[in-house]
């Protein structure tokens, strides 16, 4: 059972972390259905200094779920319904479909990979109460990214904050980093029940009567990827 905080900032070790984490994971799936989601990344733990972030929307109906990222390098749309996964990356002008198997990688909502990263080995798990928030720091055994914040109201138990630490460094893509940190940070939270519009794979692909796909209306100029169709 886990000690009462009573608003209080002081860390007290967690009990009741999975508990929280199943009680995030049902609303989202049944009551809120869209909010906004922002990426920060910071190569320097000593230098709070934003090199790149990413904005976006997402919508989500149970498994189904539609994300409009917005970031330095242009606007990407992805879907997943119960068929198809699409992605539609507007500066490339490209669209691409396949089989909603392959949409996992893509699924930045699902609360079960916070879920499964508390379960590794851990070192340490500090809780606190600020409010109506409520915060997990985990320590990690193993791993360069070997800690995690999370943030997340516990009035609604909806997220507000992911915070993840590294200890590692070294280059990407030329660029030095060391002690890297992400933020993730969600807001606009709403109960507002999608249309069967979000999800339907019809507005940038239709198929012909040989079952491929085309592009249509608006993204008939984008290049297609088939990959439902694409032989082996």
């Amino acid at each position: 059972m886990l000690i009462a905080a009573c608003a209080s900032s002081y860390p007290l070790m967690a009990q009741n972390y999975k508990e929280d984490m199943q009680k995030i994971r049902t609303v989202y799936k049944s009551q809120y259905h869209s909010f906004s989601i922002k990426y920060l990344y910071y190569p320097y733990d000593s230098v709070r200094k934003v090199t790149d972030s990413i904005k976006g929307i997402c919508v989500v109906d149970s498994e189904f779920w539609y994300y409009k990222i917005k970031s330095s390098e242009g606007e990407v749309e992805y879907l997943k319904n119960g068929k198809y996964f699409v992605e539609v990356n507007h500066a490339n002008k490209v669209v691409m479909v396949a089989n909603n198997s392959v949409a996992q990688k893509r699924d930045l909502w699902n609360i079960s990979k916070v879920d499964s990263l508390l379960r590794l080995p851990t070192l340490k798990i500090i809780y606190a109460e600020k409010g109506k928030e409520g915060e997990y720091t985990v320590t990690l055994s193993d791993g360069n990214w070997n800690k995690m914040k999370l943030v997340f109201n516990k009035e609604r138990y909806t997220l507000d904050e992911i915070w993840l630490y590294s200890s590692a460094q070294g280059k990407i893509l030329g660029e030095p980093y060391k002690r890297p940190v992400i933020g993730i940070l969600y807001g606009s939270y709403s109960k507002t029940v999608p249309s069967k519009n979000d999800f339907d794979e019809k507005k940038y692909v239709q198929k012909t009567n040989d079952g491929h796909f085309q592009t249509v209306g608006t993204f008939k100029t984008y290049k297609l990827l088939d990959y439902v169709n694409k032989r082996t």
